[in-house]
């Protein structure tokens, strides 16, 4: 009789027991993406907050269909396949990829100074033509390991994300590496993807994980006095 009141009561604790499991290891990592990208122009530049013989430029890029390097679109989709191994997106909700371009120290200068890039660095670049705006977070993602360690291990290389300013007036975005050498391959180049981050906010994704925590945990405290009340009718 027992036997078969606990047999009639395991859907019951299963359900119980995946709840919380499901509180503990959290939902399912969910970023809303969007592709409002452009191309900036051909008369980008970068300018460095050091002093250095290197001779940095910028490569920009097409939306699809790039021939040599990878496309604004392709490195996109990167940076949202590893979107849960990247820390700056923690309690992201959405992405809008706004462009992508190549930063290049000088392949044949680079290599001479390297040394210069062993620290942080401020990069300013000059957005040529760009229209989009912004109406989040501005955050640049750069691989570590630069283009060479994208193109030939994309799986294994990690991609961070860095905060940036953007100034609409001047088209000028600012962002810093730390160090710089960390991102950059040994022609000292990178790629940049530029995205406008939106947050959910702190108050709403911490309550509602107590919430669901306290959910939980009354759940597992009701299941007990529930066989013992039953116990007892019988």
């Amino acid at each position: 009789m027992i036997g078969g009141y606990v047999m009639k009561r395991i859907p019951v604790l299963l359900f119980v027991l995946s709840f919380a499991i499901f509180t503990v290891v959290g939902p399912v990592f969910a970023l809303q993406t969007s592709m409002d990208a452009q191309k900036i122009g051909d008369n980008a530049t970068v300018s460095l907050d050091i002093t250095t013989s290197a001779d940095p430029h910028i490569l920009p890029l097409d939306i699809e269909g790039a021939k040599k390097n990878e496309n604004i679109e392709d490195l996109a989709d990167i940076v949202t396949s590893k979107a849960e191994e990247i820390s700056a997106l923690v309690n992201a909700k959405s992405i809008s990829y706004k462009t992508a371009f190549v930063l290049e120290m000088g392949h044949s200068e680079y290599p001479v100074v390297s040394g210069d890039f062993e620290q942080k660095v401020q990069f300013t670049v000059h957005m040529d033509n760009f229209s989009k705006t912004f109406s989040n977070d501005i955050l640049a993602f750069v691989p570590k390991g630069g283009i060479n360690a994208l193109d030939d291990y994309p799986d294994e290389t990690e991609i961070v994300g860095v905060d940036a300013t953007y100034d609409a007036e001047t088209n000028n975005l600012i962002f810093s590496l730390n160090p710089a050498s960390e991102h950059l391959d040994v022609d000292g180049d990178t790629y940049v993807v530029i995205g406008d981050v939106d947050y959910n906010t702190s108050e709403s994704a911490s309550s509602g994980g107590c919430n669901v925590g306290l959910t939980a945990v009354m759940l597992l405290a009701v299941v007990p006095a529930f066989y013992r009340k039953k116990k007892i009718t019988q």
